[in-house]
């Protein structure tokens, strides 16, 4: 009898344990296949891990990087002039784009060009918002007739994107209507 007993224990253990994938786990792996297809086989990235707890502006630019506010570059213009240059020849470079949502809250974007794509990371959850783009595009242009002259910089797998199509994806609700991108800044 105590024999029998061990045997459904085991048993019931072994179903548990081949259930656990399907139980709560399912998010979890769909995440990790989404990460690795976006990726592309690249390594986990870890730029993002030993920054200080007081990382700032100042702190970014000198790291050769780009501060955003208000829309546009508040600071590190050379730097962004410099890493336009770079992809312009093909040439592998990062950047650092720095944004303050508020004064508590900012968010950092790496990318990195290896010479033929690009890489986006995000600092809120470098393993979920990691991207890779064929395309970066720096485009200007009105939202209507009488508007001023707007400025979008954003990365995409469209060959062909226009300023049109990025204005008039940021106020689409339905997927099939957007343009696939990732803005990096806008400028009004």
């Amino acid at each position: 009898m105590k024999s029998g007993k061990r045997c459904r224990i085991i048993a019931v253990a072994l179903a548990l344990c081949m259930s656990a994938p399907l139980a709560g786990c399912e998010a979890l792996m769909e995440h990790e296949v989404i990460t690795e297809e976006r990726t592309k086989g690249k390594p986990e990235y870890r730029g993002f891990d030993d920054l200080p707890v007081e990382y700032n502006g100042p702190a970014v630019v000198q790291d050769g990087g780009v501060v955003i506010k208000d829309g546009g570059i508040a600071d590190g213009v050379d730097h962004w002039n410099e890493f336009l240059k770079k992809t312009e020849e093909k040439t592998p470079c990062s950047i650092r784009i720095m944004q303050r949502v508020n004064p508590e809250n900012l968010i950092l974007r790496d990318v990195i060009y290896d010479g033929n794509t690009y890489r986006l990371i995000i600092s809120t959850n470098p393993d979920k918002y990691d991207y890779t783009y064929s395309y970066l595009y720096d485009l200007r242009g009105r939202r209507s007739k009488n508007s001023r002259l707007s400025r979008v910089v954003f990365l995409t797998n469209e060959k062909d994107a226009k300023f049109e199509d990025v204005i008039g994806s940021l106020g689409k609700n339905e997927e099939s209507q957007k343009l696939n991108f990732q803005l990096l800044f806008r400028e009004n």
